[in-house]
Parts: structure tokens; C-alpha cells; sequence
């Protein structure tokens, strides 16, 4: 299917969504422009202006999303793009402003992929609760826990539990107890399609049918994330929020918050997070931390310190990779 060069504006529900008990097996979703929309997804708690779900192969690409999910109906959480439950997705070039209203308190998202299957690429986005029409804007945003990226994977709970039943991950996200609360209500995302393993492949349970997502998305549950520009303005928690069990790449990202805490936590076995500009005009801790078995972090430049965290421990930046960044 391909969705191109279409505009809609000033409406309740989504611009695209692919409702409860739909799959699609590939989408091209490009050059739209969409203003004004609601969100609102039947049947669910959630809003989002595009949603997928058990999608075997997504671009979601070029598109502008201005002033969406900012309805005042009560929401778990609200997100300008969602993804779940789904096997190749690539979200890449895509702008979106004013997500959320400006006295929004609750749980907000630009992105969020909550998926325990499938490889995801997010890049050359540009994402903000900041309206981009009038830069002379007087609309004061309420502090909210709001965020331009969150990427659920298969992880583990505090009591150790799985969230599907496919690869084991030795990723635990109890480490970072402060962001429990939105892990939790993100991934009410993916539960609404649960995923199973079966001969080796992914399949997404619906209710009438099971769609094969493919061998590759049960053993590669992996994310790219590059090029991107995250403004969490008004946040009162992380910008960025990822647990993926394989590998994460963060990379050439530009990250801005008002948050006194941490900009980005990343988790995954494998972490590359390479020349990233991180930026608050607060600051009382580490800017990032990383939990990985195996890390790359060099070339960022930060106005705060970065972490990882080790066999449940915050521990500072070792060398040689502490001397391999910039701090200002």
C-alpha cells in the first residue's frame, strides 16, 4: 500500500491507522501533511496521529505532523507516531510540532515503537512539543512527562519476567527505576497485539489471524537511530528512552531539555553511541547512561557527564572512552 501526497487537517481521529485486528505486509507512507488531528484511536485509551501495527515491512517517510494529539480527552498516553508489534520499520525525515497541547501533564511521545519483535530506523527526524508557526508564540507549555523518543524491545522487569516469549534478554529495566512509570504505560501499546514464536519466526496474534512477521524480526529485535533532532521542552523526565535487546546505534543526534536529569538512557547488549550534541540548560547528573554487555561511546559533546551502568551499578564513563569525548 502507498499513502503519498495527501493533506489532512482538523480532525478527531488519526490520519492513519490501522485498526484493531489489521495488518498490512508493506506500507509506504510519504510526503503528507497532516494538521490539526486528533488522535483518536477506536476502541483504545492511546492516542496517535499514525498508528501501525502488525506491519511486516513500514516507511513512514517525509511526512509533517503539526499540532496532533492536543484534544482534551482523557488519554494513557498520546504519541505523534506508533508503532507496534510489527517486523521492518523505517520512521526517516519526518517533522512533528506541537505534539500534545501546551497544558498537557500526562504521558506524551513524538515517536514511540513498542515492539518485542522486528529491526527499527529512526533517522533525519525532527521532533519537538514546540509549535514550529510563530517562534513569537506566548503559549506556555505545562511541564509533562514528555518525550520525542521512546523504544520499548523485549525486556525484563524487576521481577525478571519477559515480556514475550521469544529470545531471552539479559537487558533488565529495573536500572533505571525513575522510568518505570513510563515504561509501563508504553508498552500497553504493544500488549494490545502480543507476538509469538513459532518455528523460529515471529508471528503477531490477532483475532482472527496470525501475521508471519519473519525469522529475521524474532532474532534481530535491533534499532538505528541517527541524524535526529529530539527537543523535550517542558519535560519533566529523559528525552530519549530505549531498551532493545540486540543492538542500539545512537548516532549524530542533537538532543535539547530543560530537565535538570538525564537526557538519554539506553539499553541493549550492544550500544554504539557515537557524536551526539546533548544539551540542557540544567544540569545535575549524567547526561546519558548506557547499559550494555559491549559499548562504543565516543566523539559526543555534552554539557554533563555520561554513565553506564554495570552489573546493576551507575558507574562514571571508564577510559579510554571518557578522554574520547567533549565535555562543555
Amino acid at each position: 500500500m502507498m499513502v503519498k501526497q495527501n493533506q489532512i487537517d482538523n480532525i478527531s481521529g488519526a490520519a492513519f491507522i490501522i485498526e484493531a485486528g489489521g495488518s498490512i505486509d508493506y506500507l509506504s507512507l510519504e510526503n503528507n501533511q497532516f494538521n490539526d488531528v486528533g488522535g483518536v484511536i477506536p476502541g483504545a485509551d492511546n492516542f496517535a496521529a499514525i498508528f501501525l501495527q502488525a506491519s511486516v515491512r513500514a516507511d513512514i517517510t517525509n511526512n509533517v505532523l503539526d499540532s496532533i494529539v492536543r484534544l482534551n480527552n482523557k488519554a494513557t498516553i498520546r504519541a505523534g507516531i506508533a508503532v507496534t508489534s510489527s517486523g521492518d520499520v523505517r520512521i526517516t525525515g519526518n517533522r512533528l510540532f506541537s505534539v500534545t497541547p501546551a497544558s498537557y501533564t500526562g504521558l506524551g511521545a513524538g515517536i514511540i515503537i513498542s515492539s518485542n519483535v522486528g529491526r527499527f530506523d529512526v533517522k533525519n527526524n525532527e521532533v519537538s512539543r514546540v509549535s514550529d508557526r510563530d517562534d513569537n508564540s506566548t503559549e506556555k507549555l505545562s511541564t509533562a512527562l514528555w518525550l520525542p523518543l521512546i523504544v520499548l524491545g523485549m525486556i525484563k522487569s524487576a521481577n525478571n519476567v519477559e515480556r514475550n516469549t521469544s529470545k531471552p534478554s539479559s537487558i533488565r529495566f529495573d536500572s533505571f527505576k525513575s522510568s518505570a512509570a513510563v515504561i509501563e504505560a508504553s508498552s500497553s501499546f504493544a500488549d494490545s497485539v502480543p507476538v509469538v514464536s513459532i518455528n523460529n519466526k515471529a508471528y503477531a496474534v490477532l483475532p482472527s489471524n496470525m501475521v508471519n512477521l519473519g525469522a529475521t524480526a524474532l532474532s534481530d529485535n535491533s534499532l538505528n537511530v541517527s541524524g535526529n533532532s529530539f527537543d523535550a521542552t517542558s519535560s519533566s523526565t529523559v528525552a530519549v528512552l530505549i531498551f532493545v535487546p540486540a543492538y542500539c546505534g545512537f548516532m549524530d543526534n542533537k538532543v535539547q531539555s530543560t530537565t535538570p536529569d538525564e537526557l538519554v538512557l539506553l539499553a541493549a547488549e550492544h550500544v554504539a553511541a557515537n557524536n551526539n550534541r546533548l544539551m540542557t540548560t540544567r544540569f545535575d547528573g549524567a547526561l546519558m547512561k548506557v547499559q550494555a554487555i559491549r559499548y562504543v561511546i565516543m566523539g559526543n559533546l555534552s554539557v554533563g557527564s555520561i554513565s553506564v551502568i554495570e552489573n546493576g551499578t551507575i558507574n562514571p564513563l571508564p577510559e579510554p572512552w571518557k578522554s574520547l569525548n567533549v565535555f562543555i
